[in-house]
């Protein structure tokens, strides 16, 4: 259990070093695309959890949420020109909503473990 724990922390370690970098590289590159650097924090969250998965690890309910609503609103933003249409949605709040929704959820799937006895 203690390996899967500093595995999972080793990798976390890497996403957020990975996402800094991407965010970095994105802001540096003059004219680069709307939503690539959502693109990026939502690939690097979402194989993160794939790691997590494939490595035995539980994923995380937050990270893979906030990976998925990252990597589709920023694959929507970069394909938004040649798809003709415009939909405006703000994303911080949507993705609060998101969010809040997956706790929720979370928080009615989880059973509850009974108090202990006490003398």
């Amino acid at each position: 259990m203690n390996d899967l724990r500093t595995t999972d922390r080793r990798n976390q370690a890497l996403a957020w070093g990975a996402i800094f970098i991407a965010v970095g590289a994105v802001n540096l590159i003059p004219g680069a695309p709307r939503g690539a650097g959502l693109l990026a924090i939502g690939a690097i969250l979402l194989g993160l959890n794939l790691t997590r998965f494939r490595g035995g690890i539980p994923m995380n309910g937050i990270s893979l949420a906030l990976g998925a609503a990252c990597f589709l609103v920023g694959g929507f933003e970069l394909l938004r020109p040649s798809l003709g249409f415009r939909v405006e949605l703000p994303f911080f709040p949507t993705l609060l909503i998101a969010l809040g929704a997956v706790c929720v959820a979370r928080g009615l799937t989880t059973r509850a473990h009974p108090a202990p006895d006490r003398p």
